[in-house]
C-alpha cells in the first residue's frame, strides 16, 4: 500500500541507492567512511569535509551540516561533499534544505542524473508530488533504464492519481527488474484502483511469492 511515511524513508534510503548505482564520484561518499586526503597543506575545504564526516558518524547532524556547508562554500563544484550534505539534511528531516542543494548542483550540472533523481525523492518527501513527478520524468529522460527510478516515478504518479501513468511506469520497472516485490505490490494497488481486480490479484500473488512476509500484500490478498 502507498503511504506518505514511505516517502521520508525512501528519501533517506534512496539517496544511498541512487548514489551507489549512479556515479563513481558519489560512490566514494556513500559507499565508504574514508576521509579525504588533503591535496595540499592547509586545504580547509577537505578539513571541513572530514570534520563533517566525523560529526555525522557520531550523530551530530547539525554540526555535520555546518561543516559540509562550509566545505561546499569553499569548493562549490565538489559533488562528493554535496552528496554528504544532502545525506545529512535528509537524515535531519530538512527536505527543503536537500531540495536547495540538489537544485544548486543541477544549476551547475543540468544533466546530473543522480541529482535529478535525488531532487525527485526530496520533493516527494516534502509532499510536492507535482514537483517530484517532473523531477523523476527528467531523471528518466537522462537514465531511461533505471528500474529504481521508474518505480519511484510510478509511486509519484499514483499519488498524483495518474493511474495509467503509474501502471505504465511500474510495468516498465518490472521489465528491467522482474523480481522486485514492492513494484508488483504497487502495481497491484494501481490496478485495483482502476477496477482491474483479476490483474491486481496476479500482482499481489507475485509480490507474496517474492516476499511471503510482506504484510501489505498479505493483508490485501486476504481481503480480496
Amino acid at each position: 500500500m502507498i503511504n506518505r511515511d514511505r516517502w521520508t524513508q525512501w528519501a533517506r534510503l534512496g539517496i544511498v541507492f541512487t548514489v551507489v548505482f549512479w556515479g563513481p564520484v558519489a560512490l566514494c561518499a556513500a559507499g565508504s567512511a574514508t576521509e579525504k586526503e588533503p591535496t595540499q597543506t592547509g586545504d580547509m575545504a577537505v578539513a571541513h569535509y572530514n570534520r563533517g564526516m566525523r560529526l555525522q558518524g557520531v550523530g551530530d547532524l547539525n554540526g555535520a551540516i555546518a561543516a559540509y556547508r562550509e566545505a561546499v562554500r569553499m569548493k562549490p563544484d565538489d559533488v562528493q561533499t554535496q552528496v554528504r550534505l544532502v545525506q545529512s539534511l535528509l537524515e535531519a528531516g530538512d527536505h527543503d534544505g536537500a531540495v536547495s542543494v540538489y537544485r544548486g548542483l543541477l544549476s551547475q550540472q543540468p544533466k546530473h542524473g543522480l541529482a535529478q533523481h535525488g531532487l525527485g525523492q526530496a520533493l516527494a518527501a516534502k509532499h510536492d508530488t507535482d514537483g517530484a513527478v517532473a523531477a523523476f520524468q527528467e531523471a528518466q529522460r537522462l537514465a531511461p533504464k533505471d528500474a529504481r527510478l521508474l518505480h519511484n516515478l510510478g509511486v509519484a504518479l499514483q499519488e498524483q492519481h495518474d493511474l495509467d501513468g503509474a501502471v505504465a511506469a511500474y510495468r516498465a520497472a518490472l521489465d528491467l527488474r522482474p523480481n522486485h516485490g514492492p513494484t508488483h505490490n504497487n502495481l497491484g494497488d494501481a490496478l485495483r484502483a482502476k477496477g482491474h481486480l483479476v490483474e491486481a490479484i496476479k500482482e499481489y500473488r507475485q509480490a507474496l511469492a517474492l516476499n511471503p512476509k510482506d504484510a501489505d500484500s498479505g493483508w490485501i490478498w486476504a481481503w480480496l
